[in-house]
């Protein structure tokens, strides 16, 4: 069996197939998005004055942990629920 593809065509992958697809990118583009605004956070935290820190109740040596933790390193409470 062949199958002839016009140009400027492109085959259809079924509807169920398409969906799943952007579902997917959309969650990889969420996971991304939450990525880096929680790793500016960080960079934020780190920047803080001791008397910020302080009126936030946040140690110094608390704010660098947090600071310092591993990029994927993401709070659960933020993870999206699957």
């Amino acid at each position: 069996m062949s199958f002839i593809i016009s140009p400027g065509t492109r085959p259809s992958i079924g509807t169920g197939l398409r969906q799943a697809t952007e579902s997917l990118w959309s969650r990889v583009k969420g996971l991304v998005s939450l990525v880096f605004a929680v790793a500016a956070e960080r960079h934020h935290l780190a920047g803080l004055d001791d008397h910020l820190l302080r009126d936030a109740g946040i140690g110094r040596a608390a704010a660098a942990r947090e600071a310092g933790r591993d990029l994927l390193d993401l709070p659960q409470s933020r993870l999206p629920s699957t």
